[in-house]
């Protein structure tokens, strides 16, 4: 009954919080320069271009498994780069042929699991850095530099429907995360007399949270197709003092990565699942990355891969 409350408690507590920030994240993306503004929307759009019904589960999910203690580890590193498309109109004429960004870094998310026999609940640790090159012509460039770490907690329902076969399994999941980031940006003047830079470091948090659903069908002794779908929410942005605000509001390149890395999203998809032992090796994220291959845009050169598996006890 506890485990039940508590996943009805992350419910609420999402449902409160998700409709109370949309207004943060849009006050951030309104001061992004131009050039850089259309390289992000060409990434983000080439992310959903790119989508394949093949796709990694996001670590937060696990295939469902009475009473058992499941360890599930999630990885990803990105390296991105995005050019603009030959003959674009709308970039700043001294940039047109120059502009370019590039995403760089990794993120590691453990998460332990305990499932009694309809619910569970999970905790997961967050780490990670993500770097950004966005050079705008040959006398102007910014980096950024954001670490962060966080935690949060992830409750699972696991209801029993009749008409289901044995072999098919499903699970709701519901999550809250907290992130805790220190985010350096950098604007670069090299071909000032003198040339110099301007740098600032401002520390703030992240929450977010996540709503999803799993269907886990066990195809033969070591092998699950697991359909999947997810929902993620930022619940908001909240500076670790006033000094700081000005910064979120004022800062370039900080302003840029807020807008291309803390998104709200809507994902689904289906991964695949390989047992050895212990371990369970989802194939979901390699496999969609090779279908996506032919469906990326010419503009961007991208060497980003995922990992996945999780280990049963």
């Amino acid at each position: 009954m506890r485990l039940c409350a508590t996943f009805l408690k992350t419910l609420l507590a999402f449902c409160i919080c998700a409709g109370t920030v949309q207004e943060v994240f849009a006050q951030t993306t309104a001061e992004i320069l131009p050039t850089r503004k259309m390289l992000q929307t060409t990434y983000l759009q080439n992310q959903r271009d790119a989508w394949t019904l093949f796709a990694g589960v996001p670590v937060t999910h696990v295939v469902p498994k009475r009473d058992k203690v499941t360890f599930n580890f999630g990885g990803d590193y990105a390296q991105t780069n995005v050019i603009p498309a030959a003959g674009t109109s709308g970039f700043q004429s001294s940039s047109s042929d120059s502009a370019s960004l590039k995403i760089s870094g990794y993120r590691a998310t453990p998460l332990v699991v305990f499932q009694e026999s309809r619910f569970g609940i999970g905790f997961l640790a967050d780490v990670g850095e993500k770097k950004t090159t966005y050079i705008d012509s040959s006398s102007y460039s910014e980096n950024g530099d954001m670490k962060f770490s966080g935690f949060g907690i992830s409750t699972y329902a696991i209801p029993t429907i009749s008409f289901l076969p044995n072999n098919v399994t499903t699970s709701l999941v519901s999550g809250i995360k907290k992130d805790y980031v220190e985010h350096t940006g950098t604007q670069n003047y090299p071909h000032d007399e003198p040339s110099f830079s301007v740098s600032q470091k401002a520390r703030y948090s992240v929450v977010s949270g996540n709503l999803g659903a799993d269907l886990s069908v066990l195809l033969a002794r070591r092998f699950t197709v697991m359909p999947w779908f997810d929902y993620r929410r930022m619940m908001g942005i909240s500076p670790n003092s006033t000094s700081y605000t000005t910064i979120l509001e004022t800062n370039k390149p900080i302003i840029g990565d807020i807008g291309l890395f803390w998104n709200n999203e809507v994902r689904y998809g289906i991964d695949f699942g390989v047992q050895i032992q212990r371990v369970n090796i989802k194939l979901g994220g390699a496999l969609g990355y090779v279908a996506g291959l032919a469906k990326g845009s010419d503009q961007i050169t991208d060497s980003s891969f995922s990992v996945a598996l999780s280990v049963d006890f």
